[in-house]
């Protein structure tokens, strides 16, 4: 028999999430196919991921974020914004709070519709890194803000091939073994 597990959907700057209070322990970890079935648009809630909320005894709660495919990935930017409105509006936290990511401890306040987070600094930082793709050297700058992102310079964003790019940046060698989001700005 299916087991009904309540959720929230929110949405921070084009990312959306399906938030779980995890307390009690219903979503296990090692159950992928849960998160991938969840995350499935059309099918599913859809979502770019899930974000579960967790005790811990270093902090307010912990966040566990998985993405879409089922991955665990360390944290989430967008994410730690959702999951602290999540964890106010359920009554878990006051407005200000702290809580346990694998990328550290960081800070929230929800001040009116806003929330606030601090991070923890960004480490490995990079800049003009010549990276060589399958068309070519591309120069691009590179931070892990908790999670390793690679930054793309691209004039017209329109005639760049996101993905292809995205999908050979995301395992380079360079960024093994834990692999890297791509970013394009213009």
């Amino acid at each position: 028999m299916a087991q009904k597990i309540p959720f929230m959907k929110l949405s921070g700057a084009g990312n959306d999430f399906v938030i779980i209070d995890n307390r009690e322990g219903v979503v296990r970890y090692e159950n992928t196919d849960f998160v991938e079935k969840v995350c499935q648009r059309r099918m599913s809630a859809g979502a770019d991921g899930v974000l579960l909320v967790e005790d811990t005894d270093k902090a307010d709660f912990r966040m566990r974020y998985f993405n879409a495919d089922g991955g665990e990935a360390e944290t989430c930017g967008n994410g730690a914004r959702c999951i602290s409105r999540f964890a106010y509006l359920n009554g878990i936290v006051s407005e200000r709070m702290s809580f346990e990511t694998q990328a550290g401890i960081y800070e929230s306040e929800i001040v009116g519709t806003d929330v606030k987070v601090r991070m923890s600094d960004p480490t490995d930082l990079r800049l003009n890194f010549p990276l060589q793709l399958e068309d070519g050297v591309h120069n691009i700058s590179f931070a892990n803000s908790g999670v390793p992102h690679v930054l793309f310079y691209a004039e017209d964003l329109e005639g760049t091939d996101v993905f292809g790019l995205g999908r050979q940046t995301r395992y380079h060698d360079d960024f093994k073994p834990a692999g890297t989001n791509a970013n394009f700005v213009r």
